[in-house]
This record gives C-alpha cells, sequence and structure tokens, in this order.
C-alpha cells in the first residue's frame, strides 16, 4: 500500500472529495489486508526421507499473495511424525525461490524455521510456527511449505488436515 504522506491538520482545514477518497483508500486497505490461506486434507500418506529442502505437494498446497510491499505474517500448522526414534525433520516456507531461515541468516540455514527431534519411534507432533518476512519486494508472491530430514523418515498422515496462510502486515 502507498501511504499518502501524513498531513498537518490545521483548523478550519476545507476537506475536498479527493483527500475524503484518499482516507477511504486507506481503511479499506487496514480492514481488507492482501492475504491467502489454504487447507489441505492429505488423501494418503506423505514419507519423506530427503535430507534437501522439498515442498509438499504444491499442486494442493500453496498460498499466493499479491503485497504493495513491505512485511508479511506467514504461519502454518500440521501433525507429523517420526519412523525412527531421535529422527530430526527440519520445516521452512519458500517464497519465490527463497527459503526464509536461509534468506534471513545463513547461520539458521540448516536448521530450517522449525527444527524437530523426535523423542520415541513414531513419535506424533502438532506443530503450528508464526512468523515475520520482512522487506518483501511489492508484487505477487508464492509460498510453499518445505520439509526435509537430517536422519530418519518424516511422515504426514493421510486424512490429517495442514494449513498455510500469509497476511501482508
Amino acid at each position: 500500500m502507498s501511504w499518502l504522506t501524513p498531513r498537518d491538520w490545521q483548523q478550519h482545514d476545507v476537506i475536498a472529495a479527493t483527500r475524503l477518497n484518499d482516507i477511504s483508500t486507506d481503511l479499506n486497505y487496514l480492514f481488507n489486508r492482501p492475504r491467502d490461506e489454504t487447507l489441505y486434507e492429505i488423501p494418503v500418506s506423505i514419507t519423506m526421507t530427503n535430507t534437501t529442502p522439498v515442498a509438499i505437494d504444491t499442486a494442493n498446497f500453496r498460498v499466493s499473495l499479491e503485497t504493495f510491499g513491505g512485511d508479511v505474517l506467514i504461519g502454518y500448522s500440521l501433525i507429523s511424525s517420526h519412523g525412527t526414534a531421535a529422527g530430526v525433520a527440519i520445516y521452512d516456507i519458500l517464497m519465490d525461490n527463497d527459503i526464509y531461515a536461509s534468506s534471513k541468516n545463513t547461520v539458521y540455514a540448516a536448521r530450517g524455521i522449525y527444527y524437530r527431534k523426535a523423542q520415541d519411534n513414531a513419535d506424533q507432533e502438532h506443530i503450528t510456527q508464526v512468523f515475520l518476512w520482512t522487506d518483501i519486494s511489492a508484487g505477487t508472491h508464492y509460498f510453499d511449505l518445505m520439509a526435509w530430514v537430517v536422519s530418519g523418515t518424516l511422515t504426514l498422515d493421510a486424512d490429517s488436515t495442514i494449513q498455510l496462510w500469509a497476511l501482508e502486515v
């Protein structure tokens, strides 16, 4: 949103229709910020053994957002399990070919935005993560949930629902 320069209002200022329209546009943006979400019920279990980031079903599980430039709040929620004790799963978000953790700080690139170590075999966990991606350029952007393992296998069970959403702030 390209905000207008704040105005110093003076007593007895004339409020023209143009100014009222600008205020209306700004308020409409605040109440209807760009957003997108997807809920996806997994039809068959997804098992991953990949040690590099892979998107989870981009055909059915992706959000797109046309932004005015600035910051985007992103969140996801899922239930995952491991096939081995001490298995390690990593989650991150891909936006237009940039993975969030590595785009912000290479120290965290290997651990993603969520790093999970299973406590026992087939340990299930509900994961909900929300974070802010700053300084995004104006335009249409695509967001995908990425996952990979350091060890073991990661499973997203059939009939479980995963959610991904993005909101310009």
